[in-house]
């Protein structure tokens, strides 16, 4: 993986974070609402999560880089 490959997953994850609802639209309700709700909440921790591991991913080739 080269850093351009970081810059267009960091460029498509910005994107993919911007294009997503956090909440289901307050019409909504009933289970499937909640159903949905927490769908929502387990893609927010994991788009976070990826978010911090493409960090630590783009730390560790600028250290490689940078020693080679």
């Amino acid at each position: 993986m080269s850093l351009a490959d970081l810059d267009s997953a960091d460029t498509d994850l910005t994107f993919a974070t911007a294009s997503f609802p956090t909440t289901v639209p307050a019409s909504w309700t009933g289970s499937a609402a909640t159903a949905c709700q927490t769908s929502l909440d387990q893609v927010s921790l994991l788009v976070s999560a990826l978010t911090s591991q493409l960090t630590e991913v783009r730390s560790a080739c600028t250290a490689v880089r940078w020693m080679s």
